[in-house]
């Protein structure tokens, strides 16, 4: 079996000062021990009392090493067994009891959040802030083409937009505003059009379509005859 081929199960993360340990389950033992250093590096793991042990004691002290070898279907049973020989000895760092509900009750601060959202999409995203060249477009622009529309993700669609705040009075301002004056280029529009082609609605979905459009043509003629 090559040394980069995945494998799953139950790792410790090792204080070899104090014996403490985090208990973690994988499908990558690599990867994740590349992921909790470098949200233990950049101070903010998710969990506190590791950070906060990493924070004093310093990287040094601290020691990955993999528990079991198991099959993922047995990953949270293996883990519930190795987190309660390690909770009843009081050497666990880890804050839930049940691995089912390991995420539970963590708050994470405004200042967590933006830093998790960066390492995720910032940088150590290898093409963040990199525009994306011609031949990456088309081809993102080719995989839409041809799409069909489900009536039941048309509705999800929906409900989405009608959960959305309705926007203030200063942003329909600025957005009316930034509409203004603004006219696309011959080019802009043929691409936007290239763009739609393809893309195949259900009849329920051109059926709404239609609904939406004779309302708006009868809302915009009852104004027009109260003028």
């Amino acid at each position: 079996m090559s040394n980069d081929t995945p494998i799953s199960g139950i790792y410790v993360i090792l204080n070899v000062k104090t014996g403490k340990v985090y208990i973690g389950q994988t499908q990558d033992f690599r990867r994740r021990w590349h992921k909790h250093k470098t949200y233990l590096k950049g101070g903010y793991h998710e969990n506190r009392h590791l950070q906060h042990a990493w924070n004093r004691y310093g990287a040094d002290a601290f020691r990955f090493q993999k528990l079991e070898y198991c099959a993922i279907e047995q990953l949270d049973e293996r883990e519930q067994h190795f987190l309660d020989i390690y909770m009843a000895k009081g050497m666990c760092y880890n804050i839930a009891k049940d691995v089912q509900a390991s995420g539970r009750g963590l708050i994470r601060s405004e200042e967590t959040r933006r830093k998790l959202s960066e390492a995720v999409m910032g940088k150590n995203n290898p093409n963040f802030g990199k525009p994306k060249s011609e031949e990456t477009r088309r081809k993102m622009s080719d995989a839409q083409k041809g799409r069909i529309l489900s009536d039941d993700h048309v509705r999800k669609l929906s409900e989405a937009a009608r959960k959305r705040p309705p926007a203030s009075e200063e942003t329909r301002r600025k957005l009316s505003e930034a509409g203004k004056g603004k006219i696309q280029s011959e080019e802009t529009c043929r691409k936007k059009s290239e763009q739609r082609k393809g893309v195949i609605f259900s009849e329920e979905h051109k059926r709404k379509l239609s609904e939406g459009a004779k309302r708006r043509y009868a809302k915009a003629r009852k104004l027009s005859e109260d003028e």
